[in-house]
């Protein structure tokens, strides 16, 4: 189990992976798995009342209210992992995780507010004392964030710095636009399309593998990947983008399918 929440000495409720979460009412001498008909990974739980929020992987979260379980996509393109929650009440609550991400709701996760905040590392935990104080933290530093007015502000404490650097993974040449693509399969996937070399990267662009060269045009413009079937990709070549070729081969070879120059 990953975390635990007590509602009252005896009623409380645990949270685990492939979407388990079990129950007690007697203060832990027995528990009951809940059928949460999710099969994620569940990172963090709180509750309050009737309102029970689970963080979870691949950027949803799970709301329970006694009586039925529902998902909520918070539909981030990168699936970033759901890894704090910290509820106020029946109808708000704060979920942290993936890149540094905080946001709040006041209307029971129907709409989120997300805040700004210094950590620009991924967050792990949020609590909140009552609805104005607060404090978050990150599995990468040893940093606090707090806030007093509800997240509209997160502040570090007085004499803690933040220093920011960036590290060269992979050079990029004959490419305007964009020539990035995220694997539709792999969450932690990345296809780049650079000039005439198509890479990937299976490690969030720490490593990168050279999947083919010699592809056709100039300048890549714009690069997708089919979502049901990495075989299929396109990409619009040169300043202009008047050019579009095709692959069915996961881009061990590629076909035109516009030509301004045919």
């Amino acid at each position: 189990m990953t975390d635990v929440k007590f509602l009252t000495p005896l009623s409380g409720f645990a949270c685990g992976d492939n979407g388990t979460v079990i129950y007690t009412s007697n203060g832990g001498g027995q528990w009951t798995q809940l059928a949460t008909n999710s099969t994620k990974n569940l990172n963090s739980i709180d509750a309050f009342g009737t309102n029970v929020i689970v963080a979870a992987n691949d950027g949803v979260i799970l709301k329970y209210n006694f009586i039925s379980w529902t998902t909520i996509d918070y539909k981030i393109t990168t699936k970033s992992d759901v890894r704090g929650v910290s509820v106020i009440n029946l109808t708000t609550f704060y979920t942290c995780g993936g890149g540094g991400f905080i946001n709040k709701t006041t209307d029971g996760g129907v709409t989120r507010t997300y805040q700004s905040n210094p950590m620009m590392a991924p967050l792990k935990r949020i609590y909140f004392f009552d609805a104005n104080k607060g404090w978050a933290v990150s599995s990468t530093n040893n940093a606090i964030m707090r806030t007093t007015n509800g997240g509209a502000n997160w502040l570090f404490p007085s004499n803690v710095n933040v220093n920011i650097s960036f590290t060269q993974k992979q050079s990029i040449s004959g490419s305007i636009g964009n020539p990035f693509c995220l694997h539709p399969k792999n969450k932690n996937g990345i296809f780049l399309l650079s000039g005439s070399t198509l890479y990937r990267s299976l490690d969030r662009g720490e490593t990168w593998t050279t999947l083919a060269t010699s592809i056709p045009g100039s300048s890549c413009h714009s690069f997708f990947v089919n979502a049901n079937d990495t075989n299929l990709m396109i990409a619009s070549k040169g300043a202009g983008g008047g050019r579009v070729i095709g692959s069915s081969n996961y881009g061990a070879t590629w076909y035109d399918i516009i030509n301004p120059i045919n």
